[in-house]
């Protein structure tokens, strides 16, 4: 059984400095995520964790394998934002958006529950996105995935939750 978060805050109070330090190596040396979270923590690079969540989100829609495994890019995509900036954060949510978009061209048979992550995961895109009136870049990416939003509802359904988060985007940014 897993230490608790006060067991774990006690044994380390114990350690002395240098222990601590050899915990750290060797906690480094145990695995690539392990390694990306230091680089990006003590670092401020993040760029490892991009890459990461870059190759997990090529994985997880991938037609020509017919995997949809959303669980990996989520932790990827989790790990990443906790050291994103606001507008990385925007884009790497923007990344999924697409790319879920893509893969439903494809192979729209998807699992129920992973229309309401994908709902969800938009609605956070068109906040964000709100935050950066003086980008209209951004603000026409969302566009232009809300508008395929509204066409893959107009022709197959499934998504009208997300049209419903789209038009509430444009009537609070008066698009």
């Amino acid at each position: 059984m897993a230490i608790t978060l006060t067991q774990l805050r006690q044994a380390l109070t114990g350690l002395s400095e240098s222990e601590l330090h050899d915990l750290v190596e060797e906690l480094y040396g145990l695995n690539a995520d392990n390694r990306r979270y230091l680089t990006a923590r003590l670092h401020g690079d993040t760029g490892a964790l991009l890459e990461a969540y870059s190759r997990s989100l090529q994985q997880a829609f991938n037609p020509k394998k017919r995997t949809f495994r959303v669980g990996e890019v989520s932790k990827a995509l989790r790990e990443y934002l906790r050291f994103a900036s606001p507008l990385e954060a925007l884009d790497a949510r923007m990344q999924f958006v697409q790319a879920s978009l893509e893969y439903w061209k494809v192979l729209p048979d998807w699992p129920e529950e992973q229309y309401g992550y994908l709902e969800d995961m938009f609605r956070e895109v068109t906040v964000a996105a709100l935050a950066f009136p003086d980008r209209p870049d951004l603000l026409a990416r969302v566009e232009a995935l809300g508008e395929e939003f509204v066409r893959q509802e107009e022709q197959f359904g499934y998504f009208d939750g997300h049209v419903r988060v789209f038009s509430e985007f444009r009537r609070q940014s008066n698009r």
